[in-house]
């Protein structure tokens, strides 16, 4: 048998392939003996099982190549192995022998069972991926081509099956989602966007946003609830929602449960809020729109992209904004002493009180700044105070920012705190589980839903009340003109009744008298 001699991965053991008589090829991994033996191998496998009861007390067999034949334990001839090999099957030559055995190789980690791993992977294949993956003659033969030429056949039979695992997770995950948050209590569409992975969930009824315009809201909010999310998505998980508000009432309508906070997930969120105004017929509304965010920035980002023709305020992220690009630009990198951070951060507080008393602040503490030094910073925090003084101090813009958000703020701190009482009577806990989490959101929106019903109500009646109303007002009328009729008639009978001199005497009285005065003078 000629034998092909492979150099280990360890370099302890020397690996042979060769050939039988009938052509088909095998491979035997072989351990040196350098002890007295004459350059015997002993073979490993046969040393592995001779720890097992049945094969104990067993000689381990060994091998010789003498002048390039492989010679299998001339000492017991007719035995020669008790260990169970694989053939590799098919008359190979030798460099082709060779090639096979570097791609096997490099495929596994080199054990005594990797040809069985081996076999086993290719063998399974075809059965494995028609029944579990689907696949048809052509694709089963395109993964075995790829496997075959690329190697790391079991690691990446491993990671295809992981990968379906993953898929039927992400598949039953949705459905019970779908199942929960897909449609509401009414039986109206709930769930409007979710990502494959389920990253991202946007949740709304477009019936709400007609009901929340027609009754009168026109101002946006935002409400991130940084205090709820699921375990699924993490500490990093949030639930952020849109609330429309108007004569302090506010009213929850677009609610997204995001993994991650970033611009692109809020964009999504205003997206959806405007894909569903324009689908209700309600875009004639867009422009009337005013939204007021928190101090945070993607969300103002996020908005002017999907709603750039609104008036968007960040309450006072435009004020500090501007303040602090103004300070930036007179100070540059120049070290700022303890007291100048200080007046600064009293002054940057102004935000937080209304118009009137943040005006009196400023005239009687911050209006001059601390003394210092250094001439160039005392020139900076002077220049700035004037700033601040001429640009905002003594700008309309200062109330309407100071007064509208005020109220606004004081109102929206209101509903939110309520709003999350409300929640957490329906999760009872901060991080809930995310079903648990879509379904407090499906009963808040029926709550949403009724209140508004309640609103459009009272500001106009039903129209089976107007028409009661309608009909009550013409029996009322039928009956006035049937009670004028019927004492015309009940005069026109009197007056019939009287006597005919008494209606002379009334009618033509003057006459009667000039008659009775002529006969007088007669007599």
């Amino acid at each position: 048998m000629e034998a092909i001699e492979v150099p280990s991965v360890r370099g302890r053991h020397a690996v042979y392939i060769f050939r039988t008589e009938d052509g088909e090829a095998i491979e035997w991994l072989f351990q040196k003996r350098r002890a007295a033996g004459g350059g015997f191998y002993e073979c490993c496998s046969c040393k592995k099982l001779r720890q097992l009861p049945e094969h104990r007390g067993k000689r381990t067999p060994r091998a010789q190549i003498v002048d390039g034949k492989f010679i299998t334990d001339p000492l017991n001839p007719n035995n020669p192995h008790f260990c169970q090999f694989k053939r590799i099957g098919g008359a190979l030559g030798q460099r082709e022998l060779y090639k096979l055995t570097q791609k096997v190789r490099s495929s596994h980690s080199f054990k005594e069972s990797y040809r069985m791993e081996f076999n086993a992977a290719l063998n399974g294949v075809h059965s494995e991926a028609s029944t579990a993956y689907g696949l048809n003659v052509a694709e089963k033969e395109e993964m075995q081509a790829v496997m075959v030429a690329k190697g790391n056949f079991k690691s990446k039979l491993c990671t295809v099956r992981k990968a379906h695992q993953v898929a039927c997770q992400r598949q039953a995950k949705a459905r019970c989602v779908e199942e929960t948050g897909g449609h509401t209590l009414s039986g109206q569409r709930f769930l409007q966007y979710a990502t494959a992975d389920g990253d991202i969930y946007v949740f709304c009824n477009s019936a709400l946003i007609a009901k929340a315009l027609q009754s009168g809201c026109r101002t946006v909010c935002d409400d991130s609830c940084y205090q709820f999310g699921c375990q699924e998505h993490g500490l990093n998980g949030l639930l952020y929602s849109l609330l429309m508000t108007d004569n302090h009432v506010a009213y929850p309508i677009v609610h997204m449960i995001s993994r991650i906070s970033s611009e692109k997930a809020y964009t999504l969120m205003f997206r959806t809020f405007r894909e569903l105004i324009e689908a209700e017929g309600q875009a004639h509304f867009i422009p009337k729109l005013k939204f007021m965010f928190e101090f945070e920035r993607p969300y103002n980002f996020a908005c002017r992209r999907v709603f750039p023709g609104c008036v968007i305020r960040g309450c006072s992220c435009d004020v500090t904004k501007a303040w602090n690009i103004k300070w930036n630009t007179l100070m540059g990198d120049t070290k700022i002493p303890e007291e100048v951070e200080e007046w600064l951060t009293q002054l940057m507080a102004l935000v937080c009180l209304p118009a009137i008393l943040a005006r009196d602040y400023f005239i009687e503490v911050l209006q001059y700044p601390p003394a210092v030094d250094d001439p160039l910073m005392k020139d900076a925090c002077y220049l700035f105070m004037r700033y601040v003084d001429r640009t905002w101090m003594q700008n309309p813009y200062f109330l309407d920012i100071w007064d509208h958000w005020l109220d606004f703020n004081e109102t929206r701190n209101a509903f939110c705190e309520r709003r999350h009482n409300e929640l957490n009577v329906y999760l009872k806990e901060t991080k809930p589980k995310l079903l648990e989490l879509i379904d407090a959101l499906v009963k808040e929106e029926n709550m949403t839903h009724q209140s508004l019903d309640n609103r459009l109500f009272t500001q106009t009646p039903p129209p089976h009340s107007s028409c009661h109303d309608g009909k009550e007002k013409a029996i009322d009328r039928v009956m006035e003109e049937a009670t004028i009729i019927s004492n015309k008639k009940r005069l026109s009978k009197w007056e019939l009744r009287k006597p005919k001199d008494l209606m002379l005497k009334i009618e033509n009285k003057p006459e009667v008298e000039e008659s009775t005065i002529d006969k007088n003078v007669e007599l």
